[in-house]
């Protein structure tokens, strides 16, 4: 936990260089809940929801530019995100994504 911590950390220059917001969520397990429930769970849904709520609050956040990236189990949790809620998410820029629900 600690290495992604310090890898998310990295983030922070480029991401003040580039005058954008990263957001880096951690799973509350080994991997996101929706993805071990194939989508019926809510934990780590209802988790990012309130980080990217905290994030605006606390900053200036374009609504209109809003992204996830994700990869692996990531991937299938952003993809699905981004399919099910495109009046939040802009883009989606994903690599390795298992599946998708609701499927597109």
């Amino acid at each position: 936990e600690h290495d992604m911590a310090q890898n998310a950390y990295s983030y922070r220059e480029l991401s003040q260089q580039a005058g954008v917001a990263v957001l880096v969520p951690f799973a509350l397990q080994h991997t996101w809940d929706f993805v071990m429930s194939q989508g019926r769970a809510s934990a780590d849904d209802d988790f990012l929801s309130f980080a990217i709520n905290e994030a605006r609050s606390l900053h200036h956040i374009d609504d209109s530019r809003i992204a996830v990236l994700g990869f692996s189990d990531g991937a299938s949790f952003g993809l699905s995100l981004a399919v099910a809620n495109p009046d939040i998410f802009e883009a989606a820029m994903l690599w390795a994504a298992g599946f998708c629900l609701p499927e597109p």
